[in-house]
């Protein structure tokens, strides 16, 4: 009989932030990061992904992908490893629904994305407990993996401008993620893809709430918000 993954004991780093507080928080993986044959499978999908924007509205350079797993065929290891995950977030976050898995590609020259939200900012967010406002998370599983982050950008676009025009400019952080950890952010977070000079492939997971939409490849750009720079 094989033996199941434990994934209840993960642990959140010692650099981990407040979620609801910073926005985001990193959590380590209570078990290895995927290494040789599930990590090659997982590059060779990512290689047969679509483009998505870069660092234009309408794209850029073609060197930014995403593979949607549910669409592929995998092996037995990685499928494992996708409801290891999925266990995980649904122990953390019982309120939330952990949908699809993609592969994110980034490749060597590989361009920052424009400031944005992966939700649309309406006054759902305003509204909605902090237990059941929805998440993304990415997934290192390689070194290198970084992502941009505007900390405390949250709940803001709900405030009237006549507030938000008086907010301090909130400066981008670089966060970096070792292989294993797990980085969650709330779907308010100004964030965006980073820039790459070499090749990377990354997980990420949307975790969907009940209490607020989320329009399917679709992003809202925050960059001309007084606040984002």
């Amino acid at each position: 009989m094989k033996r199941k993954r434990n994934t209840r004991n993960y642990k959140k780093s010692k650099t981990a932030r407040k979620l609801h507080v910073d926005g985001f928080e990193i959590v380590s993986l209570p078990f290895p990061a995927p290494k040789s044959k599930l990590l090659e499978e997982i590059i060779k999908l990512g290689n047969n992904g679509n483009n998505i924007f870069n660092n234009k509205r309408g794209g850029g350079d073609n060197k930014r992908s995403q593979t949607f797993i549910s669409k592929c065929t995998v092996s037995k290891q990685l499928m494992m490893f996708i409801y290891s995950i999925k266990d995980i977030v649904k122990n953390i976050y019982p309120d939330l629904i952990p949908t699809d898995m993609v592969i994110l590609r980034s490749l060597a020259g590989c361009k920052k994305q424009i400031p944005h939200c992966d939700y649309e900012q309406d006054l759902s967010f305003g509204i909605t407990p902090d237990n059941k406002i929805p998440l993304g998370c990415v997934i290192s599983i390689m070194p290198g993996t970084t992502l941009d982050i505007w900390p405390r950008s949250i709940r803001l676009p709900c405030l009237d401008k006549e507030l938000t025009d008086k907010t301090e400019p909130i400066l981008r952080q670089t966060i970096s993620l070792d292989p294993g950890k797990m980085l969650f952010f709330r779907g308010d977070l100004v964030h965006a893809g980073s820039s790459y000079d070499k090749d990377n492939y990354r997980l990420h997971l949307f975790i969907d709430s009940d209490d607020v939409k989320r329009n399917p490849n679709r992003t809202w750009f925050m960059n001309k918000m007084g606040y984002i720079k």
